[in-house]
C-alpha cells in the first residue's frame, strides 16, 4: 500500500521511479493518470489529482480541501509541449518529466508525481 512522504499530509504514496526520468514526449502523455505524491505549497490543500491525456485533449480533476470540507474541481481543455515543458490552455508553460507510466510536474507550487492507471 505504499509510503506516506513526511512532507504530505494524507497522501498515499507507492515505490516511485529513482531515475530514468526525462522530458515528456507526446506518447508519455496518454491516458489515465492519478497523482501519488504531492509535495511544496500544493499538499496544503490539494489531496488527489486525477488527469485523462488524449490526442492533444485532457479531462481533470483535483480533490481540493476548501474552509467548507473537499471539494472536487474540474478542469478540460487542450495540451501541448513547448521547448519549456507542458501547457494546459495556454497556461504558462510548467517542467513535465515521464518515466515508465509515470509523470512528474513540477510547478511554482509544488511537485506532482503521477502514475498511469487502468480505467475499470
Amino acid at each position: 500500500d505504499g509510503i506516506r512522504d513526511y512532507k504530505v499530509t494524507g497522501v498515499q504514496t507507492c515505490a516511485l521511479p529513482i531515475s530514468a526520468w526525462h522530458p515528456a514526449s507526446a506518447s508519455d502523455l496518454s491516458g489515465w493518470f492519478h497523482s501519488q505524491r504531492i509535495t511544496g505549497e500544493a499538499a496544503l490543500t490539494l489531496r488527489s489529482v486525477s488527469y485523462w491525456f488524449s490526442d492533444r485533449r485532457y479531462s481533470g480533476a483535483a480533490l481540493i480541501e476548501q474552509d467548507e470540507g473537499l471539494a472536487y474541481e474540474t478542469l478540460n481543455g487542450s495540451w501541448r509541449l513547448s521547448s519549456e515543458g507542458l501547457v494546459l490552455d495556454e497556461r504558462a508553460p510548467v517542467v513535465c518529466e515521464a518515466a515508465e507510466g509515470w509523470l512528474r510536474i513540477h510547478t511554482a507550487q509544488g511537485e506532482i508525481v503521477l502514475q498511469r492507471a487502468a480505467l475499470r
